[in-house]
C-alpha cells in the first residue's frame, strides 16, 4: 500500500498581530506606573537628593565663612595674647625694678661734725627708694634683703687720727670700720669702709666718726649702699618664669685691672687685662664702658701709685661729671699708697664712664689696680 505522505509545513513563529505591540507594553507601563514615570519626569527621590544638595552647598559656604571669621577671631587673639605678653612683661620688669631699684650715694659732709652720731651730707646723688634721709643722714630700710654699704672720709688735719664707722642698731653695732693716720707731713688723707648685711626692714644705717676732727667737704668723702638681693625669693621665681629674658639683660657687669704705666692725664686710663665682661659694655681699647642696658649701675675703681712725695686724684667721670672721687698723698717715707672711689648712678643706653687720674705718675701694674661695674 502506498505510504500515506504527510504534507510537510514549517512551524511558524508566534508574532503577535500588528497593534497588538502598542497595547502590550502600555498595559505593562500602567501596571507599572513608576517605570513610564522614570522616564518621562524626575521620581520623588531626586528631587529630594537635589534638596539634600543644595542645603548642602548652602551648609558649606556656612561653614566657610564661619571658617573665615574663626580665622579673624584667632588672629584677634593672637594679637591679643601678644599685647598681654607685652604688657606681662612690663608689669613684671616694674615689679622687679620697684623692688631691686634701692640705692643711694651721698657727699660732701658738713665740716663740722659731732662723733659718735650720724654724719650729714650736702649732696644727695641718687636716692631710690628714699631710704636715704638727708635730715637725719641715716639710712632706712625700705625692703629686706641683702645690702652692701660704703664710705669714704677724707680729714685734712697734720698728726691726727680718726675711725670711720658704718653702724646699725642691734647685736652687730658696727658694721664695718676704717681709719686714717697723717703725721707731719701728710695732713690729708681718707678713711674707707665697707659692708655686706642682710637687713630687714625698718632697720637704720648710718655713718659715725669717732674723733673730731675737720672734714674734707668735696666728692671724696661720701657714704652709699645698694640693694644686692632681695628678700621675696617667691616674687623673684614669678617674674623669671614671666620673662624669663629679664634675667639676661640684666646681666651686665665687667672688671678690668692692671692699667698700663704710662698713662695720659684727664683721659681715660686703659687696663691690660679683662676678667669679666658681660654685655660687652668695656672697651679694652678705649677704656670706657658704654651702658648697653638703662638702669642703676654701681661702679668702682683702686689705682695703686707708686711714688715717693707725690700726690694724685683718680676720678670717676661720665659726660665730663665727677661722679666720685679718690686721692693718695705719698711722701718720703711711704711712697705707695693707694686711691679708691665707688658710685651708683642711674644711667641710659649708650652713657659712658671712664677712670681718669689728675697727675703723672707710675702706677703699678698689677691687680690692685682695678675698675669694674654692675647693673644692680
Amino acid at each position: 500500500m502506498p505510504r500515506e505522505q504527510k504534507s510537510r509545513t514549517t512551524p511558524r513563529l508566534l508574532y503577535p498581530r500588528r497593534g497588538t505591540m502598542s497595547l502590550g507594553a502600555l498595559f505593562v507601563c500602567l501596571l507599572q506606573p513608576w517605570s513610564l514615570s522614570g522616564l518621562i519626569m524626575p521620581s520623588t527621590d531626586t528631587s529630594s537628593l537635589l534638596n539634600d544638595v543644595a542645603s548642602l552647598k548652602q551648609s558649606v559656604a556656612s561653614l566657610q565663612s564661619t571658617t573665615r571669621q574663626l580665622q579673624k577671631d584667632l588672629q584677634s587673639t593672637k594679637s591679643d595674647l601678644h599685647s598681654a605678653k607685652d604688657q606681662v612683661s612690663k608689669l613684671s620688669k616694674n615689679v622687679a625694678s620697684k623692688l631691686r631699684d634701692v640705692a643711694f650715694h651721698v657727699s660732701k659732709p658738713a665740716p663740722d661734725q659731732t662723733t659718735y652720731t650720724p654724719l650729714t651730707f650736702g649732696t644727695i646723688l641718687y636716692n631710690s627708694g628714699s631710704g636715704y634721709n638727708f635730715t637725719s643722714g641715716v639710712f632706712t630700710v625700705p625692703v629686706s634683703g641683702t645690702y652692701m654699704f660704703w664710705t669714704q672720709i677724707e680729714i685734712n688735719e697734720s698728726d691726727a687720727y680718726m675711725n670711720v664707722w658704718i653702724m646699725t642698731a642691734g647685736k652687730e653695732d658696727i658694721l664695718a670700720t676704717g681709719w686714717v693716720l697723717t703725721d707731719s707731713t701728710i695732713d690729708d688723707a681718707a678713711a674707707s669702709a665697707k659692708a655686706v648685711r642682710r637687713l630687714k626692714r625698718g632697720e637704720e644705717v648710718w655713718v659715725e666718726i669717732t674723733v673730731k676732727h675737720t672734714l674734707v667737704e668735696n666728692a671724696a668723702s661720701y657714704f652709699g649702699g645698694v640693694l644686692l638681693i632681695f628678700t621675696s625669693y617667691l616674687t623673684v621665681f614669678i617674674i623669671h618664669l614671666i620673662f624669663n629674658a629679664a634675667s639676661k639683660t640684666r646681666d651686665v657687669a665687667f672688671q678690668v685691672s692692671r692699667p698700663v704705666p704710662d698713662q695720659t692725664t684727664y683721659t681715660p686710663l686703659t687696663f691690660g687685662t679683662t676678667h669679666y665682661n658681660s654685655g660687652s659694655g668695656y672697651n679694652s681699647t678705649s677704656g670706657k664702658f658704654t651702658v648697653p642696658v638703662s638702669g642703676t649701675y654701681l661702679f668702682w675703681t683702686q689705682i695703686e701709685m707708686y711714688d715717693a712725695n707725690s700726690q694724685m686724684k683718680v676720678w670717676i667721670m661720665s659726660k665730663g661729671l665727677i661722679l666720685a672721687a679718690g686721692w693718695v698723698l705719698t711722701d718720703s717715707n711711704i711712697d705707695d699708697a693707694t686711691a679708691d672711689a665707688q658710685v651708683v648712678k642711674n644711667l641710659t643706653t649708650g652713657d659712658e664712664v671712664l677712670v681718669e687720674i689728675t697727675e703723672k705718675h707710675k702706677l703699678n701694674e698689677n691687680d690692685g689696680s682695678y675698675f669694674g661695674g654692675v647693673l644692680l
